[in-house]
């Protein structure tokens, strides 16, 4: 028996057995279905704050919270993308819990949104600026994202103690 390779559903055959008691032989298909990685869009972008709401507060003014909306127009393989992320910050000495969602908007209007997830913020080890990292899972699109589904990372980096001021960011998209 030859194994089945079904191309359209990247549906790949395996393993034949025949029945050997009644002299006929009958097979069986195992079925497994492999699922290609999707391919990585990469967004590079530097945002600046457009809207601060920050509280300090502590003996030593230690803890800093509240949220940050970021906009920046950045960069990818097909072209420019204008990001808009907003976050909610919860830092000790400069470093903790980082969430919040991510909207890049393309020239012709799509969109694709993201939720942060699990992420953090770390004081550099320098002691001036910090880096941050979250998964991403994307919560939507629209126009020719409207049906897409997909997961990423974000990275990112400030030469600034200031939290949301001269941001690096490199979101990289992994879009279906």
């Amino acid at each position: 028996m030859v194994p089945l390779l079904a191309v359209g559903g990247l549906s790949f055959g395996a393993g034949c057995s025949s029945d050997s008691s009644s002299g006929s032989g009958t097979g069986s298909v195992v079925s497994t279905t492999i699922t290609p990685s999707a391919p990585t869009q990469t967004v590079k972008v530097l945002t600046n704050p457009t809207e601060k709401a920050l509280h300090t507060v502590g003996a030593s003014g230690e803890h800093t919270y509240g949220t940050v909306r970021l906009e920046g127009d950045g960069t990818s393989e097909s072209g420019p993308v204008k990001v808009d992320q907003q976050v909610i910050v919860n830092y000790t000495n400069g470093s903790g819990g980082l969430d919040g969602v991510v909207t890049f908007t393309y020239p012709d209007g799509s969109t694709l949104a993201f939720m942060m997830v699990g992420g953090s913020t770390a004081v550099a080890a320098n002691g001036t600026g910090a880096v941050f990292h979250s998964e991403l899972e994307m919560i939507g699109g629209t126009g020719k994202y409207v049906t897409a589904t997909g997961t990423g990372t974000f990275d990112g980096s400030r030469k600034s103690n200031l939290v949301g001021e001269g941001d690096e960011m490199t979101f990289a998209l992994r879009i279906s």
